[in-house]
């Protein structure tokens, strides 16, 4: 069965060759790896040409104008010839047999339409805990046919895989290899982080979305999340989330610079999450101890 690996990424010349390399080293190597520029300001784009010059399954799609993740991997998934079509972001790592195992996994049951799988938390250099999750981005593949009928929607600069998901739902069949097969950077500069406030918001209109849908009523865009926001939640309702979301982002970068060894830095942003909002530590335990596993590894070689 045929794999075409796309590959969404913006300003990642630093960790773009990795993810290639280990798309190219699997024990069931992929038909092609098509990269796709999302209008990089850095070497992004030199990097994959240099890769590309020794790897004929390297293709490299530069975009006119930065348009967001969900543009670029529909514009890859358009130009994929695979059966399947494998994610992968810039800035993550495929275990050696990870298509080799999916692959098998789709053979046992051919209904399924995407399958996911856990995959590793990485802190710099070092590796965390096993994240129990399937539907990570660059964890899934997915049948072509899934990508004729359903695309992600390109308005959706953030939050745009459980959106797409509101959506596949309602029409395909899920399913995943509960084993890690990947790595995942975890950092502070990603659009994860960036947009953390916003991402918790649009969870909202998702669910939202999904209802009106449902009941055949207009959705409503992602544009209008903000407007949406103040109209749905009363202001004392709206106060209580910012002051969560504030503070779970704030929490999350403790847990980053606890992993780089930062630990003033951790220690300042820990107590100002918490003192924010003290239960929203409970929702951080798991990364909290992902994260002293990670202090305590040697540094990951072999990229």
């Amino acid at each position: 069965m045929s794999v075409s690996v796309v590959v969404p990424a913006y300003d990642s010349c630093e960790t773009v060759e990795a993810a290639i390399r280990s798309a190219l080293n699997q024990t069931v190597p992929p038909l092609e790896v098509l990269v796709v520029d999302d209008a990089s300001s850095d070497a992004t784009a030199a990097v994959v040409e240099r890769i590309a010059r020794d790897e004929p399954a390297v293709r490299l799609v530069r975009l006119p104008a930065n348009a967001g993740v969900s543009a670029a991997r529909n514009t890859g998934i358009g130009l994929a010839r695979g059966r399947w079509i494998a994610l992968l972001d810039a800035d993550d790592v495929w275990l050696p047999d990870k298509l080799e195992v999916q692959l098998a996994f789709a053979a046992d049951d051919p209904r399924l339409d995407l399958i996911g799988a856990w995959f590793v938390e990485q802190f710099g250099e070092r590796l965390g805990a096993v994240r129990e999750e399937l539907w990570w981005p660059s964890a899934l593949l997915v049948k072509r046919e899934v990508f004729d009928d359903l695309l992600f929607d390109p308005c959706w600069r953030t939050s745009e895989l459980p959106e797409f998901f509101s959506r596949f739902d309602e029409r395909f069949t899920r399913d995943g290899v509960r084993r890690p097969l990947l790595r995942y950077r975890m950092n502070t500069t990603g659009v994860a982080h960036r947009t953390f406030i916003t991402e918790r918001m649009a969870w909202l209109l998702i669910g939202e979305n999904r209802r009106r849908r449902r009941a055949g009523r207009d959705e409503i865009a992602f544009d209008d999340l903000q407007r949406w926001f103040r109209s749905a939640y009363s202001a004392p309702r709206q106060r209580r989330l910012h002051t969560r979301w504030r503070s779970e982002r704030l929490l999350r970068s403790a847990a980053m610079a606890a992993s780089e060894r930062r630990f003033g830095r951790a220690v300042v942003l820990g107590v100002g999450g918490v003192l924010l909002a003290p239960t929203a530590v409970l929702a951080h335990r798991r990364r909290l101890g992902s994260v002293r596993r990670a202090a305590g590894q040697r540094r990951v070689t072999g990229e």
